[in-house]
């Protein structure tokens, strides 16, 4: 069963003091079709070959945010660098939490802890990512809060097209 995130985004939900937590360790640990494999050594921001051990999963359900990708070969406002100094080229698996400049700031959906897991959803497609990034955010997209970035070969690999770091649009997480 997946928690509905109707919550996400709320300062004052309880969801993420724990309850949400739980939750998603129950979605992560119930969704045996997640299983992500390491990333590949080697790899350049040319080349989306890590992006293929992101496992995709069916469709899940949860709270549609507004999102955007960023990073890749055609985004010059953004490095492989995240802002907790991982490295996005080796954990693909990556999305930013908006809404700050600190990882204690970027509150867009709720001050989720370092390295949470997220099922994220974007038509017939899931995936499970982590966070280990952060950013300012912006505007609405298509009429939804803009919550999360998700890195350009998460976004690839749930077969979102790549617009250069542009590419904006609704997904669902949980």
């Amino acid at each position: 069963m997946v928690a509905d995130m109707t919550a996400v985004g709320s300062r004052s939900s309880p969801l993420l003091a724990g309850a949400a937590l739980t939750g998603l360790a129950a979605v992560t640990l119930s969704a045996g079709a997640f299983l992500l494999i390491g990333p590949t050594a080697g790899t350049s921001q040319c080349s989306p070959s890590t992006a293929a051990s992101i496992a995709l999963g069916p469709a899940g359900t949860g709270r549609t945010v507004g999102a955007t990708e960023y990073g890749g070969a055609g985004d010059p406002s953004s490095g492989d660098v995240g802002s907790s100094g991982v490295n996005l080229m080796a954990e693909p698996d990556s999305y930013a939490e908006l809404g700050g400049y600190t990882f204690a700031t970027a509150d867009a959906m709720g001050t989720l802890p370092y390295g949470t897991p997220l099922r994220i959803t974007w038509r017939r497609h899931s995936v499970i990512a982590y966070k280990r990034d952060i950013g300012l955010g912006g505007g609405p997209v298509d009429g939804y809060p803009r919550v999360i970035d998700l890195w350009w070969e998460l976004a690839g690999r749930l077969r979102i097209p790549y617009e250069h770091g542009e590419w904006s649009g609704p997904v669902r997480v949980a």
